[in-house]
């Protein structure tokens, strides 16, 4: 293709579609908002089950970098029948902190009544 007597190469692109933006107003705004979609979005979610890096679910250590076994990559199934994922997957990512707290403040109790031996 010429263009003002120069040389130029086609691209990849074929059209350019343009969309007034008072047709739609809420498009632009969307975007996922709750644990199970934030993942999906970050990891991709494959029939139930997302594959991400060893090192997310299990940090490098002086043992885990010992062990010759250990796969670069895991496949963590998502379900309910994980009580945990259970009651978070639809939660946003406000509620996502409160359930944070609650869950550490619990754990906490259990550490100090299995130290105190109730």
């Amino acid at each position: 293709m010429q263009v003002g007597g120069n040389q130029r190469s086609d691209t990849d692109i074929d059209c350019l579609i343009m969309m007034d933006r008072s047709i739609d107003l809420v498009s632009p705004f969307v975007m996922q908002n709750t644990y199970e979609g934030l993942l999906d979005e970050t990891f991709g979610i494959e029939c139930g089950a997302m594959t991400v890096k060893r090192t997310i679910m299990t940090p490098d250590t002086e043992e885990t970098k010992k062990m010759t076994n250990l796969r670069e990559e895991v496949t963590v199934k998502l379900s309910n029948e994980d009580s945990l994922y259970k009651s978070i997957r639809d939660g946003t990512l406000p509620m996502l902190g409160d359930k944070t707290k609650e869950l550490l403040a619990a754990l906490k109790r259990l550490q100090d009544s299995t130290k105190t031996g109730e």
